[in-house]
């Protein structure tokens, strides 16, 4: 009983005690009231802005004069937004167990959309010249939708239907798929009987015929001609045509392989893995050997540099280009672009990631992660951003992911923005506070 006691009294002094630490700093003005995670509302000064909590971070309200949302976190988000000058204009949103569930309402080209993962997609689309498309899919099975200008379709897959605008063709039917289909894609029309093993087509320029795996052809007016035997391991393919470039390749897999241009060659043998190339053109000369790959890469020439012993150690060297790495995929260094806009990168993975960018020198905007710690920002002339923190292995901070879950996980943030004015966040409790020199004028 003296143990029971003693338990019981030992947890109220420590209820207490964070009781104390919650509500010590509550207060309750005109512009904000404070009661911890159980209630609050602030108004915001950058961006102008109240928001509202109850039960951080579950229950929370945002409100200023370009975004309204309320989310009940981690179920759902309900968002109104003023776009400005984006395409997407007014937009209304509904977020539920994000990504499973979005409903989204613009008055931009895509007027709507609505998304349950896997299985249902729902779109209005608005084209520049007036005419609406509409396209809706219940996966795998019912697919159906309507353009003015192509009029309607509808698909009982594999029973049979017309599709428009899949798979980068304007038209494909098919009943009792694989046994039958057909496509349009401009003037080419193709035919398919137990795909893919059947298929032939014409117009447009181009033709082909294909009894796969044993024989098959392919051309297209002035430009290449294709042939296989035995697919994959005879065929030959010529490649831009009637050019000053034409190509000649042949392959005789596994054992076999090359390519004949103007400019030089490349031989394979047991490809992929062994090769030899040579280019003779002029101003970027140069021989590249692979021995195996992707193990062993060996590049000399006018304009590129590299050796790459993978996974070990391995550089590649262009004028406008420079990757590094070490134990890939735990280093690598990156440098690409101009000197009037210059990329780096590095990543020790999965710790810390560095990302910048330079302006003829000068510093633009930059990154660092050291995951899932912290992340950093910052933008030349803008504000600069620290959090922890960071889990996502990609950064958007005003995307999906941050809005509904990572007040899960933020312990801190930290703003500053080129006047001076800072903005910090520990958990559920925000605060703003100036700069010496804004707050007193006459400190210069």
């Amino acid at each position: 009983m003296k143990n029971a006691s003693r338990t019981s009294s030992a947890f109220l002094v420590f209820l207490f005690l964070n009781m104390a630490f919650l509500f010590q700093g509550c207060m309750a003005t005109r512009q904000r009231t404070e009661l911890g995670p159980f209630y609050y509302h602030r108004e915001l000064p950058r961006p102008e802005a109240t928001e509202s909590a109850v039960l951080w971070p579950f229950f929370q309200t945002y409100q200023s004069p370009r975004i309204s949302q309320f989310a009940f976190r981690p179920l759902f988000n309900v968002r109104r937004e003023d776009t400005g000058r984006d395409l997407r204009g007014h937009m209304y949103e509904v977020q539920a167990l994000w990504p499973l569930f979005l409903y989204r309402r613009t008055e931009g080209p895509t007027r709507l959309r609505i998304r349950l993962l896997p299985v249902f997609f729902h779109e209005r689309f608005q084209h520049p010249n007036g005419p609406e498309e509409v396209d809706t899919k219940l996966l795998p099975f019912f697919l159906t939708g309507h353009s003015p200008e192509e009029g309607g379709y509808f698909a009982f897959f594999p029973f049979g239907g017309t599709l428009r605008g899949f798979f980068g063709r304007d038209r494909i039917r098919f009943a009792l798929f694989p046994l039958y289909a057909d496509t349009q894609k401009g003037e080419n029309r193709s035919w398919h009987f137990l795909w893919p093993f059947i298929r032939y087509s014409k117009g447009g320029g181009r033709s082909s015929f294909r009894f796969w795996p044993l024989f098959g052809w392919k051309t297209r007016d002035n430009w290449y001609r294709k042939v296989f035997i035995l697919w994959p391991f005879f065929a030959r393919v010529r490649l831009y045509l009637d050019t000053d470039r034409p190509t000649d390749s042949w392959y005789f897999l596994p054992f076999y392989a090359k390519q004949r241009t103007p400019f030089g060659k490349i031989d394979y043998f047991l490809y992929p893995f062994f090769s030899y190339q040579r280019n003779e053109r002029a101003g970027n000369r140069f021989q590249e050997w692979t021995l195996p790959w992707p193990f062993v890469q060996i590049t000399r020439g006018d304009r590129e540099w590299r050796n790459s012993f993978w996974p070990f150690w391995g550089e590649h060297r262009k004028p406008d280009y420079r990757n590094r790495f070490l134990f890939y995929p735990i280093y690598r260094s990156l440098l690409y672009g101009e000197p009037a806009r210059l990329t780096r990168r590095r990543y020790v993975l999965p710790l810390y990631w560095d990302w910048r960018v330079t302006h003829d020198g000068e510093f633009s905007e930059g990154r660092i992660k050291g995951w899932p710690f912290f992340d950093w920002t910052r933008r030349a002339g803008e504000e600069r951003q620290f959090r922890a923190l960071s889990p996502l292995w990609f950064w958007r901070p005003e995307g999906s992911f941050e809005r509904n879950y990572s007040d899960f996980w933020k312990l801190y943030q930290y703003r500053r923005w080129p006047d001076g004015l800072r903005e910090r966040k520990i958990l559920w409790y925000r605060w703003f506070s100036a700069a010496p020199e804004a707050a007193d004028p006459g400190k210069r």
